[in-house]
């Protein structure tokens, strides 16, 4: 996500960022409770030099662009937050070999 070019493959990612989609139920999980979850469990201090593995969230409308950008600012007052912010655009799933890979090899989440 996050990148000009058009239906992006793994072998030709372009400007794109590997991520994920979580879908969720609101009535189950807010989306603050997993903000704070994704920044729970990465390093968001330092800058990565790959466009395609670097830390992100992209946001669907001003609610969730609120709640990342509240807990950002907290996160903020310790030092810098290099987590790229931005609102989703296209989305592209990966390559079938590439979907549920995990699972598939018996270590699935």
């Amino acid at each position: 996500s996050g990148g000009t070019k058009k239906n992006p493959t793994y072998y030709s990612l372009g400007d794109h960022t590997e991520v994920i989609q979580v879908t969720y139920d609101p009535k189950v999980v807010s989306y603050k409770k997993l903000v704070k979850l994704f920044f729970s469990n990465h390093y968001f201090r330092s800058k990565c030099s790959s466009k395609q593995y670097r830390s992100g969230i992209w946001y669907q409308g001003e609610e969730q662009k609120q709640v990342v950008n509240d807990i950002v600012g907290g996160l903020k007052k310790d030092g810098a937050v290099y987590t790229h912010i931005a609102p989703l655009g296209d989305f592209y799933l990966a390559e079938d070999y590439h979907q549920k890979y995990f699972m598939k090899r018996g270590r699935g989440y």
